[in-house]
């Protein structure tokens, strides 16, 4: 995460919605651009914009665009938010699972706690709560935490 500009000594200390701020769609088209330009960072950034609509319309086909360019160049980060992205999304499953397994393979801690969600859902790859629970364990071992809550609601819980 890139550290907050510093404020000019003048605008220091105004509340925060007092200090000027460039238009949302203006940030997300540098963002974009510089996503383009092969700055995994700003793919992040943009993609997230354009999935919330934050700066204009919500474009999934750009920000898929942006993802899977920035995961092809190597960023783990694009392609764990790409998979966790189009897994979300009705009709993307799928896909989500396929980039989500990548970003596993390439060590994404979070990506193996989807991936046991979605075991445990059956949402995208086959319902399998033997895999669930043994991919949901290697995610707590890896520190996310949540997988811990996921794995007391799968069936068959002795804890």
């Amino acid at each position: 995460m890139k550290p907050r500009p510093r404020l000019p000594s003048y605008l220091r200390g105004l509340p925060f919605h007092l200090v000027p701020r460039a238009p949302a769609s203006d940030e997300r088209a540098r963002r974009v651009a510089a996503a383009r330009a092969g700055d995994a960072q700003a793919a992040l950034e943009a993609a997230s914009m354009l999935f919330a609509g934050e700066g204009g319309p919500v474009d999934v086909p750009l920000a898929t665009e942006l993802l899977s360019a920035a995961a092809e160049r190597g960023s783990v980060e694009a392609t764990l938010m790409l998979g966790g992205m189009l897994w979300s999304l009705d009709g993307h499953e799928r896909e989500g699972v396929k980039w989500l397994r990548e970003a596993a393979r390439l060590g994404a801690a979070e990506a193996v706690y989807v991936l046991g969600m979605a075991c445990a859902r059956g949402r995208g790859m086959p319902r399998d709560v033997t895999l669930a629970r043994s991919l949901l364990e290697h995610a707590a071992q890896s520190g996310i935490e949540a997988a811990r809550v996921e794995l007391d609601r799968l069936p068959g819980n002795t804890a």
